[in-house]
């Protein structure tokens, strides 16, 4: 299970600031600031070869996993079909297996005629051991076969080294190869994560323990006159420079639709310890109607990409964006009838499907996101090495066992080891790993997790005619096989607000 978090929205905060905080914050004194990307990374291959084909340009938006570049990889396909059929061949198999049938009613024939005295124990005993050579020999046919899907597995996983794949969800910034270039060690293209945003903020030695995590501010480009975005402190140096006389504070500005351009510089205000705990409390979801005056709901939560075991839930605001410079009215949200719990949806879209069809028949609504372990794959690695030079000279040594489809990593965290292939099956690593201490190179097993997502839904509602069959009903319109289960009403739901 990975952590539950809830995440902010539609950040952009334009005139109804004015309505929501007193003054005194608007008129707070603004902080240079910088608007970078989250992540910025130079990717390469693990493996030596030439490029053959780019997959993307620049400025391509890429998700995550999605496939980048493709080295030559002629030899290793090859090694791929011939790993294939030899793991398809049966030939020696049934032969053994005809060998040990006929040994088994050889051996029956000769009891019996054992038992009326017509053999002599020593071509008895020959029986029996004609039968037990047989199953030695099938065991062995058997283990062969074994060891040619462990290396069609080596193989196909060798080839997958030659594919590089994007590591997250961004956008392309720079090409540093063409096709037909060599790529050892360096940087291939150039990512970068955009969302979410990375604001940077050069705060004066004198501001030092006046800001601290959690406190909310607001963030205003340099090429917005008016508009700005309301988001949280997530980060304060400990450290203050003594060269310019500033730390650093950091805030995450969330930039679902990448509407908001990286490397600009902004204007940060801070808003007052009172005032972020006024957020926090009122949870408030703030509409904006269209020109028929009708109310449009802005329902696009801000995904958050997660690879890790769960954490302690986190707790934030969401604040929707208003263009209109008219005083938002609020009133309490009486106490409802019912509670359900909604899941598991596993679909992004079918959740925004599910939350448009229940916005109008619930009075509070919100989502949360589950992640568990789906599959684990085991990476057999040898010890890291001192340098490059003595990886690949362990690399010459192993080849010279027999050992083929290995490769050295030459970069990240298993830089100068060993690669001997990626199992989807643990007894497949273990066996793998019997064949390497047979021929004494030493090596061990990491398990490689990869994770799923699920959504959840928490709602309330009042409305007597919305009863657990209609609520059924309408899930089952979206996705069947959902979960309705009513649970006990919780004061933290985001509240729906009218004007």
């Amino acid at each position: 299970m990975q952590k539950i978090r809830f995440k902010m929205a539609s950040m952009r905060l334009m005139m109804l600031a004015v309505s929501l905080f007193p003054a005194s914050a608007m008129a707070a004194e603004g902080f240079d600031c910088l608007i970078e990307p989250n992540m910025v990374v130079d990717v390469s291959s693990a493996v030596e070869g030439v490029v053959e084909r780019f997959h993307v340009e620049r400025s391509d938006l890429v998700d995550e996993g999605q496939l980048l570049i493709e080295l030559e990889s002629g030899v290793e396909i090859a090694a791929v079909n011939k790993a294939r059929a030899r793991s398809q061949m049966e030939g020696a198999l049934n032969s053994q297996r005809s060998s040990l049938d006929f040994a088994e009613r050889r051996l029956n024939r000769v009891k019996q005629l054992y038992k009326k005295g017509l053999v002599s124990s020593f071509e008895m005993d020959e029986a029996e051991t004609q039968v037990q050579l047989a199953r030695a020999e099938l065991q062995k046919a058997e283990d062969e076969q074994k060891l040619a899907i462990l290396e069609l597995q080596r193989a196909e996983e060798t080839l997958n080294l030659r594919r590089i794949r994007s590591p997250f969800k961004g956008v392309v910034v720079e090409r540093f190869k063409s096709p037909g270039e060599s790529v050892e060690d360096k940087p291939i293209v150039k990512l970068a994560q955009l969302d979410p945003l990375r604001v940077e903020v050069f705060m004066p030695a004198s501001e030092f323990g006046n800001i601290k995590l959690g406190l909310y501010a607001r963030v205003m480009p340099e090429n917005s006159d008016s508009e700005s975005y309301l988001t949280e402190t997530k980060l304060v140096d400990r450290v203050i420079d003594a060269a310019s006389g500033t730390f650093t504070v950091r805030l995450e500005l969330p930039n679902p639709e990448q509407k908001i351009p990286s490397g600009l510089r902004c204007k940060v205000s801070f808003l007052s310890e009172a005032e972020s705990a006024e957020i926090r409390s009122r949870q408030v979801r703030v509409s904006k109607p269209d020109q028929q005056g009708s109310m449009i709901s802005d329902e696009k939560l801000n995904d958050a990409e997660q690879n890790t075991l769960p954490l302690p839930e986190i707790e934030t605001a969401v604040v929707y964006e208003n263009h209109f410079n008219e005083e938002a009215q609020f009133r309490e949200v009486e106490p409802v009838a019912q509670c359900w719990s909604v899941g598991p949806i596993t679909d992004k879209a079918v959740l925004a499907r599910i939350r448009d069809r229940l916005e109008p028949v619930v009075n509070r609504l919100d989502s949360s996101e589950t992640t568990e372990i789906s599959h684990t794959r085991f990476l057999i690695l040898s010890p890291a090495q001192p340098s490059l030079a003595e990886a690949r000279l362990l690399l010459e040594q192993i080849q010279q066992q027999g050992m083929k489809d290995v490769a050295v990593l030459y970069k990240g965290p298993f830089k100068n080891r060993i690669s001997f292939g990626l199992y989807k099956k643990d007894y497949l690593a273990q066996q793998h790993m019997e064949l390497l201490a047979s021929k004494q190179i030493e090596a061990e097993i990491l398990p490689r997790h990869t994770t799923v997502k699920s959504y959840w839904l928490e709602l309330e509602q009042r409305n007597p005619d919305v009863d657990e069959a209609a609520l059924t009903h309408l899930l089952d319109e979206q996705q069947s096989g959902l979960q309705l289960t009513q649970t006990n009403c919780k004061d933290e739901l985001i509240a729906k607000t009218n004007f």
